[in-house]
């Protein structure tokens, strides 16, 4: 924290802490900011390399092609289902 010389300086405790109070606000909002912008860029990078990970239906071997296609299907089914009841 940055001391304040009051006397050399010249200023009233009024102004002196408003710009204290005022310039900790500006501080605190720009690393806000900044940390979010961090945060946000991270995630979309994460994501990014998540689905360069994923594997296409080509990569898939047989016995996967056919689960996936199973688990659709049940997913298909239960949708229907559950239209019907709306």
């Amino acid at each position: 924290m940055i001391l304040f010389n009051e006397e050399s300086l010249g200023i009233p405790n009024a102004s002196r802490s408003l710009f204290i109070e005022t310039s900790g606000i500006i501080i605190g909002t720009s690393g806000g900011i900044i940390f979010g912008i961090l945060i946000w860029f991270y995630i979309i990078q994460t994501l990014h390399s998540l689905e360069k990970d994923l594997t296409t239906d080509d990569e898939l071997s047989e016995d996967e092609r056919e689960m996936l296609i199973g688990k659709l299907n049940d997913d298909l089914n239960w949708l229907e289902s559950n239209q019907r009841v709306d």
